[in-house]
């Protein structure tokens, strides 16, 4: 797996601290993963389209 360093602004850390904080993802790695998963699908899909 690559490291990948991300600086977020102050406010987007906080909307990822509730994330965590709701108990769906275990870490920001987690989260992070599902959105690009998620991002991924979706533009396959429209692809498909």
């Amino acid at each position: 797996m690559t490291k990948l360093t991300v600086s977020l602004p102050e406010a987007l850390t906080a909307y990822l601290q509730e994330q965590l904080a709701s108990g769906q993802y275990n870490t920001a790695d987690d989260y992070i993963q599902a959105l690009i998963q998620q991002d991924k699908a979706r533009k396959d899909h429209l692809e498909t389209l």
